[in-house]
């Protein structure tokens, strides 16, 4: 008769064990947000959108708003970006692909760099972040974009700040010369 409670007490035990281990994760274990830096020298009017997208790799969890699997953010001039907070059910590992839907400027050298970014999720509820830009050899410090203008083209004219006609200052010049010769002569009246 022993064996049979021995059973049901191990049984007993395990199922005990299962159901508490099945609350040590709830819904948002940890929660990490995924940022990114997009610099400019360009100065066009409008304000042109750069628009920059998340995609998890592996059934990664995604932040609040995804749609189709994609987060996207649209930044206006020089500025950080975030996709916003990712929460996590359970430590692991997790893969996402920022990368950026581009125009086709025909002045502005765009930034095309897509990133991997790894987050690893750890028991503590702490996380580690590293990036790695595709294409290149070893991890990088962050999501950097960056675009140039492309030297010798432009689309916009450049305004120095002075709109003044140069012929006002021709005329300038010949009153000046004017009032010059004029008071050359009446010194050398003076001096006979």
């Amino acid at each position: 008769m022993k064996k049979p409670r021995l059973a049901v007490i191990f049984f007993s035990f395990l199922l005990l064990t299962i159901y508490f281990t099945s609350f040590a994760y709830c819904d948002s274990f940890c929660s990490a947000v995924i940022e990114g830096s997009f610099s400019t020298d360009v100065k066009a009017e409008g304000e042109p959108k750069n628009i920059f997208v998340l995609e998890g790799m592996d059934g990664s969890p995604m932040p609040y708003g995804t749609e189709k699997g994609q987060k996207r953010t649209e930044v206006s001039g020089t500025s950080d970006f975030s996709f916003g907070e990712i929460a996590f059910a359970r430590p692991g590992t997790y893969m996402y692909r920022v990368f950026r839907e581009t125009d086709d400027e025909k002045n502005i050298t765009e930034d095309r760099s897509v990133y991997i970014v790894r987050v690893d999720v750890f028991s503590d509820a702490s996380s580690v972040y590293s990036f790695e830009k595709e294409g290149e050899k070893g991890k990088c410090d962050g999501i950097v974009y960056s675009d140039k203008i492309i030297p010798g083209v432009r689309s916009v004219p450049v305004k120095t700040g002075d709109e003044t006609s140069s012929l006002i200052y021709v005329l300038l010049i010949i009153a000046a010369l004017i009032g010059l010769i004029m008071c050359r002569f009446f010194i050398s009246d003076k001096k006979r």
